[in-house]
């Protein structure tokens, strides 16, 4: 009785494991809906003023609004990640212009992090031309399309991912692995890298910040469907961090640890969360 749809969710029996963990399921739609949509619209697909409504809402109720993070997956019996079928809608629907733009933003990461960065930074010493100018592009190009200021942002990080000399001649029992939040993003006080190195010199271990400026887990390209942006960044990934003896990887923030861990899943390296 149910139609075939994608491969990705035709084994789904709409038991509704999935919906309990989704980050969207008070938002917009769960996993579950998402594949009961898709199902409706191929099985009424000569219901014409049903498909028109239907299709006024889908992009934002279906699409834009799955976090893709596999949540889903790890309830569902049968590991269904409705995040890969909206992985590909993103990729199938991306136009030619944002494809080429993610695609040199992963050429050039380390530019793309540090101007960030620096507008943050220009940003919280400037806050009334931000105001003004982020309320002009609201008003220009929609209110869904440039995001407000918000002056509890803190300023650009400015942290460098290279290693220092030392640390490459003693690598030591792991590499650390930034990721972008700590390398666009200020703190106030000394940071992850350096709190997480000061423990593990207490529990008389040493670890080394990679050699990894420009590097990035992937997350930003995997999630918005740009496979070659995507491919780009995992040859960049893989040339740092598969070696002759790999150190295991140790990174900082929970989703980079999944996607950096999903990136080098037959790499044969240890990809650790810092806590």
């Amino acid at each position: 009785l149910m139609p075939q749809i994608e491969q990705e969710v035709d084994n789904c029996i709409e038991c509704g494991y999935c919906e309990g963990g989704c980050p969207s399921r008070d938002l917009t739609l769960t996993p579950r809906q998402r594949i009961v949509l898709r199902r409706e619209i191929t099985a009424r697909h000569d219901d014409h003023d049903l498909l028109k409504q239907i299709a006024e809402d889908y992009e934002y109720e279906a699409v834009e609004t799955c976090a893709v993070d596999g949540m889903c997956s790890l309830a569902c019996p049968l590991g269904i990640d409705t995040g890969a079928l909206v992985r590909r809608q993103r990729s199938e629907a991306v136009g030619a212009l944002e494809r080429a733009g993610w695609l040199q933003a992963a050429k050039t990461w380390t530019l793309t992090t540090r101007l960030g960065s620096a507008a943050l930074t220009l940003a919280k010493s400037a806050a009334p031309l931000a105001d003004a100018t982020t309320d002009f592009g609201r008003r220009r190009l929609g209110t869904d399309t440039v995001p407000r200021y918000d002056h509890e942002l803190p300023r650009g990080a400015g942290i460098r991912r290279r290693a220092r000399r030392k640390d490459r001649r003693d690598p030591g029992v792991a590499a650390y692995f930034p990721s972008c939040m700590q390398t666009v993003f200020g703190t106030t006080g000394e940071g992850v890298f350096a709190a997480f190195r000061e423990l593990c010199l207490r529990a008389e271990l040493r670890v080394t910040m990679l050699d990894a400026e420009g590097l990035c887990c992937g997350a930003p390209w995997r999630a918005k469907g740009i496979t070659e942006g995507y491919e780009v960044m995992r040859r960049k990934v893989h040339s740092k961090i598969v070696l002759p003896d790999p150190l295991p990887i140790v990174t900082d923030a929970s989703s980079c640890t999944w996607a950096l861990a999903e990136m080098a899943k037959h790499w044969g390296v240890p990809i650790l969360d810092v806590v």
